[in-house]
């Protein structure tokens, strides 16, 4: 709405003293410069809230990037006008207490590859992520086989029998893991779209 007003400002001045000018003064007294600078700055979270939305595009992995960007555009400017300050902080402490990234959130920003550095993580949530990696690794180089009996009517339930294939499994070396995940931390990527994850 804000956008509108402001894209036909003009227009609306011609209308209101042509029709209406007792009424005149509604639109007058909007200062345009702060309704400018606030239509801008809530332009950001329009484009993040239309890239979150996005049915056909990945975005797991730019949640995180992109709150921080908007933290980072909460940042008050010396030429702010007092009111968008305002603005500005009420913006920052709603993302603060609102935004809580989870696990996945974390582990997107690793698998994308231009981001694997993690460098939008703390050094803590890096480690994180890839002591979580490393379990999910470890995880599936040892998964059990699970087989369900059928049942015959009128018999109770019976537990899952479980068929322990363990001993057969591919012996993966801790170093063997770190190797791989460092690897994939190596990997030179050369694709700069980030929409377009799934073609890396």
């Amino acid at each position: 709405m804000l956008k509108s007003v402001l894209e036909n400002y003009e227009d609306l001045l011609k209308l209101f003293t042509q029709h209406k000018p007792s009424e005149l003064r509604r639109v007058t007294a909007i200062n345009f410069d702060l309704l400018k600078e606030l239509t801008e700055f809530l332009s950001k979270f329009a484009e993040a809230t239309k890239m979150f939305d996005a049915e056909n595009t990945p975005a797991l992995h730019l949640v995180i990037p992109k709150m921080k960007m908007l933290e980072k555009h909460c940042e008050p400017n010396r030429d702010d006008f007092p009111s968008m300050k305002s603005v500005k902080k009420t913006a920052s402490s709603f993302i603060s207490s609102k935004f809580k990234p989870h696990i996945l959130h974390k582990v997107a920003v690793f698998l994308n590859p231009k981001q694997k550095s993690m460098r939008v993580l703390s050094k803590e949530d890096q480690d994180l992520v890839l002591s979580y990696v490393n379990e999910k690794i470890d995880s599936l180089s040892r998964s059990s086989f699970e087989v369900k009996v059928k049942e015959e009517p009128g018999t109770p339930p019976s537990k899952k029998a479980r068929y322990d294939i363990d001993e057969f499994d591919d012996i993966v070396e801790v170093s063997d893991k770190q190797y791989e995940v460092q690897a994939y931390q190596n990997q030179i990527v050369t694709n700069s779209d980030p929409s377009k994850i799934l073609a890396f």
